[in-house]
């Protein structure tokens, strides 16, 4: 799961890219790469979240970014119908999830698709840093352990 999600879209949607990126080849692109997914037994990558069912909210904000950026891009489109294909396919809607959204924002602004997953690993360390110099700063591991230690119930107590 830590940083899968957002290469393994990439991966996906620049597989099934089709030669043109007017919104009729993309639909059709679409729906042939759900359909070989399903006819493999495999998810389908950038849909679906365990929290949010109906929508991530990271996903709007990132296209409307792409958007007032002017980069949503062909990958970013490809994606809308893919999931729009899924739901068609299966008669369920997933939402689009940041991860998979962010997988192809990288993309249409010049990131190729094997590089994806390095750069949400720069990302993610980038955040780990500023936790570590957080805590460096103002510890509060030390008291987060000892307050779930009180109030934590011994083995077998109701």
């Amino acid at each position: 799961v830590l940083l899968g999600p957002a290469g393994d879209t990439a991966v996906f949607l620049a597989e099934a890219m089709p030669g043109g990126d007017d919104d009729d080849a993309l639909r059709e692109a679409a729906a042939d790469a759900v359909d070989a997914r399903r006819r493999q037994g495999l998810r389908v990558p950038g849909l679906g979240h365990p929290v949010h069912r109906v929508e991530d909210p990271r996903t709007p904000r990132l296209y409307a970014l792409a958007e007032e950026e002017g980069v949503l891009g062909p990958h970013l489109r490809l994606l809308r119908f893919v999931a729009d294909a899924q739901a068609e396919a299966t008669g369920r809607r997933l939402p689009i999830n940041g991860a998979g959204a962010a997988g192809a924002a990288l993309v249409d602004i010049g990131i190729p698709p094997t590089s994806v997953r390095g750069v949400v690993l720069v990302a993610r360390t980038a955040g780990l840093v500023a936790h570590l110099t957080e805590e460096a700063e103002a510890p509060i591991g030390m008291s987060l352990w000892q307050d779930v230690e009180g109030r934590a119930s011994p083995p077998g107590a109701t």
